[in-house]
């Protein structure tokens, strides 16, 4: 996938994705942002110890075409303002290299809130993405239909902030 060739990606091969886009995800958040973290310790061992993903986390790939050999974008995103009871925190990691980028969501929900379901801004995602988690039974197949680069139908900057509403707050 980084040398852009052609490739089926089964079950398992897409769960190896998920793990190591989530990893990636996780080791940045925790060296980046020591304001508002977002991964739990607990979160964070459960993937360590038991390969388990946190509920609410997504997990897409792409086929990037751009000048730059790694781009690397995070952002915090909020339902309300941060701390207050009941506000839904997501956190966003988008990360390209070579012709492949990789996208994972993940939510936290207060107790008691059905499972998150944040609305991106409308595009054909569909033909852009492969979702790798949660996983799908059948094999993918590499690459998507359309490509992301800097000035066409969809731009890296448009994957990048594809959750984040006008009105979202950020700090």
């Amino acid at each position: 996938m980084l040398q852009d060739v052609a490739t089926p990606i089964d079950a398992a091969q897409q769960l190896i994705l998920a793990h190591w886009a989530l990893k990636s995800a996780m080791v940045t958040e925790s060296v980046a942002d020591r304001v508002h973290a977002f991964y739990l310790k607990e979160e964070r061992e459960s993937l360590r110890e038991f390969s388990q993903i946190p509920n609410n986390t997504f997990v897409w790939l792409a086929r990037f075409i751009g000048k730059h050999d790694l781009a690397h974008v995070a952002m915090h995103l909020w339902s309300d303002e941060p701390g207050k009871l009941g506000t839904i925190h997501c956190y966003v990691n988008t990360i390209g290299f070579g012709c492949l980028a990789l996208q994972v969501f993940s939510a936290h929900v207060p107790d008691g809130q059905p499972r998150v379901n944040v609305p991106a801004f409308i595009a054909p995602w569909r033909h852009f993405l492969l979702q790798v988690w949660p996983p799908v039974d059948q094999a993918r197949f590499w690459p998507p239909e359309m490509t992301f680069n800097e000035t066409g139908v969809l731009s890296f900057g448009d994957l990048v902030n594809r959750f984040r509403p006008k009105d979202a707050k950020t700090p």
